[in-house]
């Protein structure tokens, strides 16, 4: 096992209309967007965390789906008296399940910036002896120095937190130049990147300090816009940080797959335990198809291309 990487997908129900489909709901298209136009459409979104895995003979890791979780809008949940959870909540409840399943496993979580959330880099900071969160991060966000030691004697209640740090954004632009890397990039590919990189504490009122490592990436050899990462672990390597972000993609690969051979997204339940039933196990068929794959025999006579 290469470690473990999270993402949510998400497609329309079988063309159904109404409003009688679990979960459905307007939802934004992550595949269809961009940064400066946002496309949404009515379907299901289903949060998944997955596996990455070295399958004999393939060229890359792949990214096979372990847990999943029925991603409801605030409505839906009203709608059928259920607790309101966000994409960060439910992925915090599948990774408390992994934990706790493995609990001699350490693991290193790389979300997309939906899983860019305080609330989910908290819980892994909280077992940051079994979890390590890799997500992007916000250029404005607010960063502190831990807070001082009480002094002998002084009155009144202790600090939350220290010295307000400069934003990653305000970092990066009082520094002319970083620090080159070459590092495994999608595709299976290389590219030649420059960092710059720092630590913090990010801080939410009522919710405390969480100690992280932040870096700025440049592509140099591509047109890759600039991009903003995190990492729980202070001392994780930037190299480590951006090759396990990188390293998500595989989840994306998996979605798109289970579209192409699978029918995911085509499928016409519309009631609870058909919804319910029918996507989870269309996820547990792709694990088994790749764990046959890798396990029947002569399944390593022939290299594998999935580029």
């Amino acid at each position: 096992a290469a470690g473990v990487c999270g993402g949510a997908g998400g497609g329309p129900v079988g063309g159904h209309g109404g409003w009688d489909v679990l979960g459905k709901g307007w939802l934004g298209d992550a595949v269809r967007s961009s940064h400066q136009h946002r496309v949404c459409r009515w379907g299901e979104k289903w949060v998944e965390l997955g596996l990455r895995v070295q399958v004999t003979g393939a060229t890359r890791t792949w990214g096979i789906p372990m847990l999943i979780a029925l991603y409801r809008t605030p409505e839906a949940s009203r709608k059928t008296g259920v607790v309101h959870k966000t994409p960060p909540q439910l992925m915090r409840g599948l990774l408390a399940i992994w934990i706790r399943w493995f609990p001699r496993r350490k693991a290193v979580f790389a979300g997309d910036g939906g899983f860019a959330s305080r609330e989910l880099a908290s819980f892994a900071s909280r077992h940051s002896d079994r979890l390590t969160l890799v997500s992007k991060f916000p250029p404005d966000a607010v960063l502190h120095d831990p807070p001082p030691h009480r002094k002998p004697g002084q009155n009144g209640r202790s600090r939350v937190v220290g010295t307000r740090l400069p934003s990653p954004r305000d970092v990066v632009a009082s520094h002319k130049h970083g620090k080159r890397l070459t590092v495994k990039w999608y595709g299976g590919g290389t590219r030649r990147i420059e960092v710059i990189t720092g630590t913090g504490h990010w801080y939410r009122q009522g919710q405390g300090l969480v100690p992280l490592r932040c870096i700025h990436v440049r592509d140099l050899t591509g047109s890759h816009r600039d991009e903003y990462f995190f990492s729980t672990a202070v001392r994780m390597s930037v190299k480590r940080i951006v090759e396990a972000f990188v390293g998500r993609w595989d989840i994306e690969v998996t979605f798109e797959e289970m579209r192409e051979h699978l029918g995911l997204e085509t499928t016409r339940g519309r009631c609870r335990n058909t919804v319910l039933r029918v996507e989870p196990c269309l996820f547990c068929l792709y694990t088994l198809v790749v764990y046959w794959f890798d396990h029947l025999p002569g399944s390593d006579t022939e290299p594998c291309h999935t580029d």
